[in-house]
């Protein structure tokens, strides 16, 4: 919750970020503005190998008379095999949540807006980022992952499926309302994505994995944040096409649709990593990453 909480307050910086890529467009141009945007996103790469290390993978050496038999192994992903699907899922979530800004502009120009609304339409996706990240945030006041795994997949996959349904639409209907509906689901959608898939590892993982999983989380975000302009322009100079564009993020969000419900229920299917034993009181040690 905390994490989610710190997505929610930084993605206030996006306020700006226009201002810096147009900056950057002017003084460069496109194809080095996404270079550029995609090296500012870099250290993302670099703080999830920098928090990867080989202590976090290893078995609970304390262990008490009460713990049951656990299945722990020095690999946390053949503890967690459906955490891949989550990496993907976060990695397809980035490079949407960079790319939909790089070309909401110049695609609301492409379908006859002005360019003070074709503005309006970025700032819209950027209240709707903020609204999906409170979004994520109620998923864990309300523990909205110990409900029913049809409830979960559900309101997990909403906000990207609804997403979708409006990105779809914008591509046939070409009106202010489905423009605007297009860039607040999209906001609410990238919002939601980004904030649930690093705040949702504890969940999804257990106390002796969790930080290998998030650092791993981390870097594959980064991946996605990184190559994220590349892949978008150069979709886009295939054709010339920002359509083009948008039928890359629609099948991105189809993809992540099915991988969050692969993640969900793989996860629900597997034996769990943690300590079993109710009746024993486990600490959880933050700076050491261990149960104490």
């Amino acid at each position: 919750m905390a994490n989610t909480a710190t997505y929610l307050i930084s993605g206030s910086l996006t306020i700006g970020g226009p201002l810096l890529i147009e900056h950057f467009k002017e003084e460069y141009g496109l194809r080095k503005t996404l270079i550029l945007t995609g090296a500012i996103t870099w250290h993302l790469v670099l703080s999830g190998v920098c928090l990867t290390t080989k202590n976090l993978t290893t078995p609970l050496e304390d262990k008490s008379q009460n713990e049951v038999e656990t299945h722990h192994t020095k690999s946390f992903l053949r503890s967690h095999p459906y955490l891949v699907c989550l990496f993907i899922f976060q990695t397809f979530a980035f490079i949407r949540v960079l790319g939909m800004p790089l070309f909401l502009y110049p695609f609301a120009i492409s379908k006859g807006l002005s360019h003070t609304q074709a503005a309006i339409l970025t700032s819209m996706f950027n209240f709707g980022s903020m609204v999906g990240r409170l979004n994520a945030l109620g998923t864990f006041v309300w523990k909205v992952m110990t409900l029913p795994l049809v409830k979960v997949n559900v309101i997990t996959v909403a906000p990207v499926f609804f997403s979708m349904m409006a990105q779809i639409l914008s591509l046939r209907v070409t009106s202010k309302l489905v423009l605007s509906l297009m860039a607040i689901t999209a906001g609410i959608s990238t919002g939601f994505e980004t904030s649930w898939g690093m705040s949702s590892v504890m969940d999804l993982s257990c106390t002796e994995h969790f930080k290998a999983t998030g650092s791993w989380v981390l870097f594959f975000s980064g991946l996605g944040a990184t190559f994220g302009g590349l892949i978008v322009g150069s979709t886009h100079d295939i054709r010339g096409s920002y359509d083009d564009v948008m039928t890359l993020i629609i099948v991105l969000s189809g993809l992540q649709v099915i991988f969050i419900v692969i993640t969900l229920t793989w996860k629900r299917l597997v034996k769990e990593c943690y300590l079993q034993d109710k009746s024993a009181l486990y600490k959880l040690d933050y700076n050491a990453g261990t149960c104490k």
